[in-house]
């Protein structure tokens, strides 16, 4: 496991987003 800051976690998801709108939504879930 490791751990990111609010922000770079932001920045990931909206990353995500934009390529993987499905997977965004399942790694969001699971990181709670």
């Amino acid at each position: 496991m490791f751990t990111v800051t609010e922000k770079a976690l932001e920045v990931i998801k909206d990353f995500i987003k934009a390529k993987k709108p499905d997977s965004a939504v399942r790694i969001t879930m699971s990181i709670g």
